[in-house]
């Protein structure tokens, strides 16, 4: 519906990444988008040339609905 494609989600309690561990390990709750692109945090998989705008929209426009729900608005 936000235009962003399904993700596959992790079983509940599971940490995936390092910013989200160290969130857990402190009480927090985390929802983490994770992506598999091998070109992640290399030059080569940056603005303009490698990014998606329209990709990233959708994302943020889901990741936004779904925060919304969590919080009952």
């Amino acid at each position: 519906q936000a235009g962003a494609p399904t993700a596959s989600p992790v079983p509940r309690d599971t940490t995936v990444g390092a910013e989200s561990q160290v969130v857990a390990g402190h009480g927090g709750r985390v929802v983490a988008m994770v992506g598999d692109n091998a070109q992640f945090h290399l030059e080569s998989d940056r603005w303009p040339d490698a990014v998606d705008v329209e990709a990233v929209a959708g994302f943020a426009r889901a990741f936004n609905k779904v925060a919304l729900q969590l919080a009952g608005r």
